[in-house]
């Protein structure tokens, strides 16, 4: 079976420039004042913050840059309070015919408390039949309109 591990080290600054992306402004995540009335005394970093992460692992790790993301499952056990150290970690537990399944955490460098558990379910996808489907379109369309291919989780 496959792993992989990497680390990351998450700061209040970084929970607000999530908020700027997102656009969730919860003060739960965003205002100290307001978090410090809470059962968390501190900011708790957005879980979608760990969505990232571990859309992080599928698309340079496990699988990789092919992969293409079917689903993912969060699962949050304990909140990320920030400054903290953070080990994503996961393991590839199935593939066969081109799909396959990863099981994945996200945890605390130093005292390994677990934050998340996740699943996630992928499928490969190749740059070249991509690009080539648009460049066609392009040409079907030839309105002169630049056309911008998103994809990826």
């Amino acid at each position: 079976m496959k792993n992989a591990t990497f680390e990351v080290e998450v700061s209040q600054e970084d929970a607000l420039r999530f908020a700027e992306l997102s656009g969730d402004w919860n003060p739960l995540h965003t205002d100290p004042e307001h978090a410090a009335k809470t059962m968390y005394k501190k900011t708790v970093l957005h879980g979608a913050f760990s969505g990232g992460l571990i859309s992080r692992m599928a698309g340079i790790f496990i699988h990789g840059i092919d992969c293409l993301l079917h689903n993912m499952r969060l699962k949050f056990v304990a909140p990320i309070i920030p400054p903290a150290t953070l080990t994503v970690s996961a393991q590839l537990i199935s593939e066969s015919s081109g799909v396959g399944r990863v099981e994945a955490s996200v945890s605390d460098k130093n005292s390994g408390v677990r934050y998340v558990e996740a699943i996630y379910d992928f499928g490969h996808h190749d740059f070249g039949d991509i690009c080539t489907k648009a460049k066609e379109k392009i040409k079907k369309n030839n309105a002169g309109t630049p056309v911008v291919l998103v994809s990826g989780g």
